[in-house]
């Protein structure tokens, strides 16, 4: 008896964590973070990590827990099976992080299924019930990995743009082909100029056009006929979700994106990645190069440059290292007109030009901060109460701290305590109530200090509401402290209210992007034109300016409602992937005409500058021609 009152009180923690699971489905937010309160109280992680993993019914009892060595739900309960996607959400609701950043626990080897050994086996499971969606998944797939990574950067003074091409190959060492995917986070204000995907060790450029008909082509190549497509498209704000099928069994995927973006402090943050269905192993290292015909740093070190050729800093990072590194121009120009010939024009006229403005407007005078209550911030919490001190200087700061699904406000006085921040707090209602408040307060501007939010929570149609019908439209900046997924960005990218401008890796950077958000510093922009000449003042610059003009007009078109098919069709001219075009590369011309789309043209993809451009062959000969006709006069 005293033995099954041991084995029942073991099982406890299972019990609370299959019960509250069981409740979530029908709770409100508040409701699901009291429940996630108790799991972090009273439950088993190992419990709701499992279920999160796909193991959504106990098939074991308190013997088999022995064997484990650790806790498995217990055959004693007989109800219905475990939502997958809710314990994923409980499951950061109670611990502030991702299932997968632990990968699944190991099986007992007396269970003799020998599964969880091995450098690969604990790296997910082999079941893929996303291939071909539009979202990156739960888990990491059995066997996939990042094989090889480099990443390539060419800064433009003069134009303030950078261009950079992103290669990766992925390998599958499973008994199934499986789909690599993952969302990535670009430059701010970037976008994706370029697609490569290599077939049989040649490389194949991308077809463009709107979304739908890219992930159309993409889900029949790839989910009914099992060929080789790669589709790129924008998901949020500064976001692509990249996805690659098959990565063949014990074999290898390899693919390539291009990326323009702007420069406009002479500051270029490197992309991440911020949500994979892969793994990216320890040993894996990015092999980065960088290149400027001016001087730049690369983090704390200084590029360098060898007689005639130009500066150039190149380093083996870390994947966690990326997030941390930026290359910042020594001495910026002064930015002044510029000018380039497009030539992707078509019928419009293919001259371009471009006159710097500053978007900076009055000092902001009133803050509503709201800052993300999670867990994952605790480690930033110094430089949210400098940033707090940093603002209060200029203007009247309010505080409200989203705390589970609520939030609080906090004095006047009050700064954040570390022990507020706990688990994965959902910030819905916190914007909601921080939006409400600055739409009764005219001047009022609302600043959101947040890490990941993975889940969309709650209904966010209050949120949009407030956004879509409040005169004047109301601003919501969004500083990201920790990198992560954020659900609340990817649904209200289509407003240009909400912005998210910068990278705050530390506390410089945060400091910088407050005074830039509060208007206390220069924000530059440029105000585009078209014309049939060339013209006659300005500097002329790289095509990338035309790019940079197009996505401009395209990004102003969606967030103004115009109509997206006309948008797609100027995206898709020029290249590139925005919120209603995207990329695809399929395998054989066949599967192009099926689809409707004209394979890519290699010569319209822009290229990598190698180095200081040399002289032409034309322009060589030219030269000899001129010398030897002044030799000859002179004899």
């Amino acid at each position: 008896m005293v033995a099954l009152l041991v084995l029942a009180v073991v099982e406890i923690p299972a019990w609370v964590t299959v019960q509250a699971n069981r409740q979530a489905e029908a709770a409100s937010s508040i409701d699901r973070a009291v429940l996630a309160m108790r799991v972090r109280k009273w439950g088993s992680e190992r419990t709701l990590q499992a279920a999160a993993y796909g193991n959504t019914k106990g098939n074991s009892g308190p013997w088999v827990w022995i064997l484990n060595g650790g806790l498995v739900m217990s055959t004693w309960d007989s109800g219905p099976g475990l939502d997958s996607s809710l314990a994923r959400e409980l499951y950061y609701r109670a611990y502030g992080r991702l299932f997968t950043d632990s990968p699944p626990r190991m099986r007992s080897m007396i269970l003799g299924d020998g599964e969880g050994r091995g450098p690969d086996s604990t790296d997910g499971f082999a079941w893929d019930g996303d291939v071909g969606g539009t979202t990156v998944g739960g888990a990491k797939m059995k066997g996939l990995r990042l094989q090889g990574s480099r990443i390539d950067w060419h800064l433009d003074e003069a134009s303030r743009l950078a261009y950079g091409e992103w290669t990766l190959e992925f390998y599958n060492r499973h008994a199934n082909a499986q789909e690599a995917r993952c969302q990535m986070l670009l430059p701010p204000g970037a976008f994706v100029s370029r697609l490569t995907l290599w077939v049989n060790g040649e490389p194949r450029e991308a077809a463009f056009a709107g979304q739908a008909k890219v992930r159309e082509a993409y889900q029949k190549v790839a989910v009914q006929e099992r060929r080789d497509p790669v589709l790129v498209t924008q998901v949020g704000p500064d976001r692509v979700l990249t996805q690659c099928f098959p990565v063949p069994a014990d074999g290898s995927m390899k693919i390539r994106l291009g990326i323009t973006a702007p420069l406009p402090e002479g500051v270029l943050h490197l992309p991440l990645l911020l949500e994979r269905n892969f793994m990216v192993m320890e040993v894996l290292r990015h092999a980065v190069d960088v290149q400027c015909t001016s001087a730049f740093s690369a983090g704390s070190a200084e590029a360098t440059a060898a007689s005639g050729q130009p500066y150039r800093w190149r380093a083996e990072l870390k994947d966690a290292d990326l997030a941390m590194l930026s290359c910042r121009l020594a001495n910026p120009a002064k930015p002044e007109a510029l000018w380039c010939e497009d030539p992707l024009a078509g019928d419009k006229p293919r001259f371009v030009t471009a006159t710097p403005r500053d978007k900076a407007g009055e000092p902001v005078k009133k803050w509503i901060v709201v800052i993300d209550g999670s867990e994952s911030l605790r480690p930033r919490l110094n430089d949210v109460r400098s940033a707090l001190e940093h603002l209060g200087k200029t203007a009247s700061v309010r505080t409200l701290v989203a705390i589970g699904g609520s939030y609080e406000e906090l004095g006047k006085d009050d700064t954040p305590v570390a022990s507020a921040f706990r688990g994965g707090s959902d910030n819905s209602a916190a914007l909601t109530h921080a939006l409400d408040l600055a739409r009764t307060e005219p001047g009022t501007e609302v600043l959101w200090l947040h890490g990941l939010q993975p889940f969309a929570f709650a209904d966010l149609q209050a949120l949009q509401q407030l956004i879509e019908r409040s005169h004047p439209p109301l601003s919501l900046h969004a500083l990201a402290l920790v990198q992560g997924p954020n659900r609340f960005l990817e649904s209200l990218s289509r407003h240009a209210s909400v912005e998210s401008p910068a990278r705050c890796p530390d506390l410089p950077s945060l400091l910088a992007a407050l005074d830039l958000c509060s208007g206390l510093r220069p924000n530059l922009g440029w105000d585009y034109a078209r014309g049939e000449a060339a013209p006659a003042a300005g500097k002329k610059v790289w095509d990338h300016l035309s790019r940079a003009a197009v996505f401009d007009e395209v990004m102003k078109g969606y967030q103004n409602g115009a109509a997206a098919e006309g948008l797609a069709a100027l995206a898709a001219q020029h290249h590139l992937v925005t919120p209603v075009s995207g990329a695809v590369v399929l395998e054989t011309l066949e599967q192009y005409r099926a689809a409707g789309l004209d394979p890519g043209d290699p010569n319209a993809s822009p290229k990598m500058p190698l180095g200081i451009p040399e002289p032409s062959r034309s322009l060589l000969v030219m030269i000899g021609i001129a010398w030897l006709i002044l030799r000859r006069r002179r004899e």
